[in-house]
């Protein structure tokens, strides 16, 4: 599945979500997972490198290791589309 983020935005969704929105015509950038980097903690609404020390630290396998608070963290591909009445066109690659 491909995601994607809007100019002005810092959140990262799938394509169908912006064709549901039913904006006249958005700047969209595709992304891709970033692995191995920084990624969303969604207690403390932040990128994290780590969970050492955090309160609210809890590991998937109730052990050790990734916490399941954790989400994939986004770069951009490199790729800017322009999406308008439901069709995606490629704009310009950096």
């Amino acid at each position: 599945m491909k995601y994607y983020m809007e100019e002005s935005d810092e959140r990262v969704y799938p394509l169908q979500n912006f064709i549901d929105e039913d904006e006249s015509s958005i700047i969209l950038f595709e992304m891709k997972r970033d692995i191995g980097g920084e990624m969303w903690c969604d207690i403390d609404r932040e990128f994290v490198d780590q969970c050492e020390g955090c309160i609210n630290y809890n590991p998937c396998n109730g052990k050790s290791g990734r916490c399941r608070n954790l989400k994939n963290g986004f770069v951009e591909t490199g790729k800017k589309y322009k999406l308008k009445d439901g069709l995606i066109t490629l704009l310009d690659e950096k």
